[in-house]
C-alpha cells in the first residue's frame, strides 16, 4: 500500500493553505485552512472564509477537536484532510493506530502531535483497563494489575510505531448470574 503524503507546515493563519474554488473560469470561494494543535487536547481544523465580493477574511471556524489530523491532495489535487480519534475506545484504538501507522510516514508528524496521540492512547486504555480491573478477583485481579501497569509502561517508552503492539489482557471468565 502506498503510503499518503501529508501536507505539513500549515500550523497557523500566516501559514495557512488557500483553497480556491473555480467555476466557468473564475474563482467563486476561497478559504485559508490550517491545524491547530493544543498540548494535551489534540488537533482542530480551522477556516477562515474569504467573502467573494469584497475579499476580506470571515471569522476564523474552530472543528471539533481530535487525536490526530492531517492534509493531503486527493488525485485531482484537491485538499482533503482525514482525522483519527483515540480519545473513547482502547478495543478500537488497537486495530486503528496500525492502519494510521500503514497509511502515512510517521516522521512527518510533529512531537506534540505524537505526543497527544500517545496520551490519548493512554488515557483511553487506562480507563477501559480500570473498568475491567473491577470484575477481576483474587489471582485473576493481580494478574490483570500487573498486565495493566506493564502495558501502560510499554505505552510510554516504545517507539511512537510500537504504540498499540501490546500484548491481550490475561483471560480471565466472569460468571453469569
Amino acid at each position: 500500500m502506498k503510503k499518503i503524503t501529508m501536507l505539513t507546515g500549515h500550523v497557523d493563519r500566516e501559514t495557512a493553505y488557500l483553497v480556491k474554488t473555480k467555476q466557468n473560469g473564475q474563482i467563486r470561494k476561497s478559504k485559508y485552512c490550517w491545524i491547530d494543535t493544543m498540548l494535551g487536547i489534540g488537533d482542530r481544523l480551522v477556516t477562515i472564509k474569504i467573502d467573494p465580493v469584497t475579499r476580506k477574511p470571515g471569522k476564523e471556524q474552530h472543528g471539533p477537536d481530535q487525536s490526530f489530523i492531517y492534509f493531503f491532495k486527493d488525485g485531482q489535487g484537491r485538499l482533503k484532510h482525514k482525522s483519527f480519534v483515540f480519545k473513547y475506545n482502547e478495543i478500537t484504538n488497537k486495530k486503528v493506530f496500525p492502519s494510521l501507522v500503514k497509511e502515512i510516514n510517521t516522521k512527518a508528524i510533529t512531537d506534540l502531535q505524537k505526543f497527544n496521540i500517545r496520551i490519548d492512547i493512554m488515557r483511553s486504555f487506562k480507563r477501559h483497563a480500570n473498568i475491567e480491573f473491577a470484575y477481576r478477583k483474587g489471582t485473576a485481579r493481580q494478574r490483570y494489575g500487573e498486565w495493566m501497569n506493564t502495558t501502560l509502561l510499554h505505552m510510554k517508552n516504545c517507539p511512537f510505531d510500537q504504540l498499540a503492539n501490546y500484548p491481550d489482557p490475561p483471560p480471565y471468565r466472569r460468571r453469569i448470574r
